[in-house]
């Protein structure tokens, strides 16, 4: 029996995206505009949330990061 390794490969069209309004501290910008990202994976059920970055990208980005790292997609 060979030791094989398989490789799985997500992408972002993978995914469900979502934008929204970050709320909170931070002031007008977060107020008005949707920065806020998540990204969650239906097959799994893993999820990422991101409104740290001023930036849609930046966020969607870390979002998708933190969806790969959740313990609910590592199985």
């Amino acid at each position: 029996m060979s030791d094989r390794v398989k490789i799985l490969s997500v992408t972002i069209h993978d995914c469900d995206v979502q934008h929204f309004r970050a709320g909170g501290k931070g002031g007008q910008n977060q107020n008005k505009r949707d920065t806020g990202t998540r990204v969650i994976h239906r097959p799994s059920g893993a999820r990422g949330e991101a409104r740290d970055e001023r930036s849609q990208l930046q966020n969607k980005r870390l979002a998708f990061r933190r969806m790969a790292e959740s313990p609910a997609f590592q199985v």
